[in-house]
């Protein structure tokens, strides 16, 4: 929840030092990362472990597809 809220102000904010301060909460995200790709590999031997570890990545591969779909909600543009 803190990474969530601190993204949210790192990308609502016009002030730098701001969303600087954002980003650095919005980090807390990468710390998950080695626990999803370390989860398949100990619990699914040999090519279970395989496919486990592609099915990880395609969730995340498909959120980043989606998210593009619904970015105009959350970020206002400039107006050209």
């Amino acid at each position: 929840m803190i990474c969530a809220v601190g993204m949210l102000i790192a990308s609502l904010t016009g002030n730098a030092a701001i969303a600087f301060t954002g980003l650095c909460l919005g980090a807390c995200i990468q710390g998950a990362v080695p626990l999803l790709y370390s989860f398949p590999s100990q619990h699914f031997p040999g090519a279970r472990g395989a496919v486990a570890l592609a099915l990880v990545n395609s969730i995340g591969n498909i959120g980043g597809f989606e998210f593009t779909k619904i970015q105009h909600l959350s970020v206002a543009w400039p107006e050209e």
